[in-house]
C-alpha cells in the first residue's frame, strides 16, 4: 500500500517545498530591496560594523588587498550581480505597479465566462446558523428542480 501512495506523498511534499521556496525567494527579495536605499547613504557599512562589532571606526577590520586580477574579477562579479539585482527589482516593480496601471484601462468584466462565480442576488443567504440539509424538521423525500440563472437548486421540502 504504501508503494502505491508514494506519488501522491511526493506530489504533497513538492507542492509544499514549492510554496516555502517561492515564499522564501519573495521575502529575501523584498528585504534586499528595502535594504538598497540605506545603502546608498555614503560610509554606511562603517556605521553598521560600529554597531555590530562595537569597533571604533579607528579600529575596525581592513579590507584585503586584491592583486589586479582579483580585483577585475571581483568588479565584473559585481557589475553582473547589480545588473541582475537591478533587472529582479523593475521585474518585482512591474507585477507590483502593472495590474495598478493596467487597471485604469481595462473595463470590468460584465459576466463571467463557463459560470465559475456563484450568482448574486438570489436571496439565498445559506451562511446563517440555521439548520439546513438533512438536519431540517420536516425533510422529505421529494427534491425539485429550481432553475434561477443556469444553477440547480436542490430544495428539501421547502420553498426558497
Amino acid at each position: 500500500w504504501h508503494s502505491m501512495s508514494q506519488p501522491g506523498r511526493e506530489f504533497l511534499c513538492k507542492i509544499t517545498e514549492l510554496g516555502m521556496f517561492s515564499a522564501d525567494f519573495i521575502l529575501g527579495h523584498v528585504l534586499l530591496f528595502f535594504m538598497l536605499p540605506p545603502l546608498c547613504i555614503p560610509y554606511v557599512d562603517k556605521g553598521h560594523s560600529v554597531m555590530l562589532f562595537w569597533l571604533r571606526p579607528s579600529r575596525q577590520i581592513r579590507p584585503p588587498i586584491y592583486s589586479m586580477k582579483q580585483s577585475k574579477l571581483r568588479k565584473r562579479r559585481v557589475i553582473r550581480f547589480a545588473i541582475l539585482y537591478f533587472v529582479m527589482l523593475v521585474i518585482f516593480l512591474a507585477l507590483i505597479v502593472g495590474p495598478i496601471v493596467a487597471s485604469r484601462f481595462l473595463s470590468p468584466l460584465q459576466s463571467i465566462p463557463m459560470n465559475l462565480l456563484q450568482p448574486t442576488g438570489l436571496n439565498n443567504n445559506d451562511t446563517t446558523s440555521e439548520p439546513t440539509g438533512l438536519a431540517l424538521r420536516d425533510v422529505t423525500d421529494q427534491r425539485r428542480p429550481i432553475m434561477r440563472d443556469c444553477e440547480v437548486v436542490l430544495v428539501w421540502g421547502k420553498t426558497i
